[in-house]
């Protein structure tokens, strides 16, 4: 989407399917190929078909699984690319199963991480960032 929104507004858009509705806490449960995201407020039937706006900026990339952390989505995956745009931040393609995710993160954190293509990483996305303007029909 990056031609589309520029750089600032980048990211991925991901074909999924609504698995679940819970009413009680009003998350949604959507697999792609690649696992699992939880979104809030999803005017959706399970067994409909979605796609999902993740911007890059919402994306946290993690070495090992967190714990006690309050973001909903996890997803493992691996580094597949670095961009290589000037600046203190860059893109990281990360492979999660048949889907590419990108993260915005800085320079710094890349070196503090070491990554590099090839890396296995967890791609953390709040649930909140997945509001009703990131999920349409398909």
């Amino acid at each position: 989407m990056r031609p589309q929104l520029g750089r600032y507004e980048g990211g991925a858009v991901i074909s999924a399917r609504v698995v679940a509705q819970d009413l009680d806490s009003g998350l949604a449960r959507l697999a792609f190929d690649g696992g699992e995201l939880l979104t809030p407020d999803l005017d959706a039937l399970v067994g409909e078909a979605v796609r999902v706006r993740i911007r890059a900026r919402d994306v946290s990339i993690a070495l090992e699984r967190p714990r006690g952390i309050s973001m909903l989505n996890c997803l493992a995956g691996t580094v597949a690319e670095i961009g290589g745009d000037a600046g203190s931040s860059a893109d990281v393609r990360i492979a999660v199963g048949g889907t590419a995710i990108i993260a915005r993160i800085t320079r710094h954190s890349i070196g503090a991480l070491e990554l590099a293509p090839g890396k296995p990483v967890y791609a953390l996305v709040k649930a909140v960032s997945l509001d009703r303007h990131s999920v349409g029909y398909a």
